[in-house]
């Protein structure tokens, strides 16, 4: 579910576990932050290259995303570009989202695919992931 204010500069997206679920993201947001809260926090910019530079050179990382989420973004006329940063507290509960819009409002099915993917990356490393 989706929860915006008019004029859509503050969307929350409001996600819930499955009555059957296997481990997943959400399930071990659900363990580690002992409860329900806030995943991660969006902050948009013009130029996500400059913002990932700048918070690269503060000790910032970031999730290692495939090169085919790149490679559809230069195909495309509006795109959605989003990073993000691997959990920036002790435990894997809490990320920053870096996202820059040409032309587009929505969330990009190929997007969440991509980055869904890298998330699942790091619970396999974590020993998390069946």
């Amino acid at each position: 579910m989706l929860v915006a204010n008019k004029t859509k500069d503050v969307i929350i997206n409001v996600v819930e576990k499955r009555k059957v679920d296997r481990v997943s993201q959400l399930r071990e947001f659900l363990q580690y932050n002992n409860g329900q809260g806030v995943q991660h926090l969006a902050l948009r910019t013009d130029n996500t290259v400059q913002a990932v530079s700048n918070l690269r050179d503060r000790g910032v990382e970031f999730l290692d995303i495939p090169g085919s989420y790149y490679k559809r973004l230069r195909q495309r006329n509006s795109y959605l570009r989003q990073l993000f940063t691997k959990p920036i507290f002790d435990r894997p509960t809490t990320y920053l989202e870096i996202i820059q819009r040409r032309g587009h409002s929505g969330f990009g099915a190929g997007n969440v695919k991509a980055l869904y993917e890298a998330v699942e990356r790091l619970q396999r490393q974590r020993g998390n992931l069946e």
